[in-house]
């Protein structure tokens, strides 16, 4: 009787292990959080850090908006050489400081060879606080240029439609924008 209740008891704990270490996205919206490491100094400025694989040289832009100037301009954009490599890479945008974003548009570059990009993950951070998007949530939290850019779910990766008029660039919608004002 004894043993039986061990293997029932066991058999419990192998259920609750395996169920607990279920590899699914989470349908918990991105959050608010703090910066993983408290250790580290963090000035005010306000950063994205873009993980992605791509393929060709380039050169990425983003374009913010701020509560002094609402439209997007050439005096608010920061730019990055981003060099084609296979494996996935971080490229990090930090604005200005003093400068915080009221909306973001980001530019995936100008080099007609570049056909696709898969978006591993974002992060937006500010001080000791970050949001993160992952690579599958990015249809839930930008808005892409409508017949420049298809978002493919399957592999987290946004594909640019090759026409006479080349315009990768996608925009943080509401959801994000409200998340990210509250950074």
């Amino acid at each position: 009787m004894i043993k039986n209740s061990h293997k029932h008891l066991f058999a419990l704990f192998l259920v609750v292990a395996l169920a607990s270490c279920k590899n699914e996205p989470s349908s918990v919206p991105t959050k608010i959080s703090n910066s993983l490491n408290p250790d580290e100094k963090l000035e005010n400025v306000f950063e994205i850090h873009l993980n992605a694989n791509v393929n060709h040289d380039d050169e990425f832009r983003v374009y913010y908006t701020t509560q002094k100037d609402p439209n997007f301009s050439e005096n608010q954009v920061v730019r990055t050489k981003v060099f084609g490599f296979e494996e996935e890479q971080t490229i990090v945008y930090k604005l200005p400081k003093g400068d915080y974003p009221t909306n973001l548009r980001l530019d995936f570059g100008f080099n007609t060879d570049q056909k696709s990009i898969q978006i591993n993950s974002m992060k937006f951070r500010y001080s000791q606080k970050q949001i993160v998007v992952n690579g599958a949530e990015l249809a839930d939290y930008f808005d892409l240029m409508q017949g420049h850019v298809v978002f493919n779910k399957a592999y987290n990766q946004l594909d640019f439609i090759q026409s006479e008029n080349y315009f990768p660039i996608i925009y943080v919608n509401g959801d994000l924008k409200e998340l990210i004002l509250k950074l």
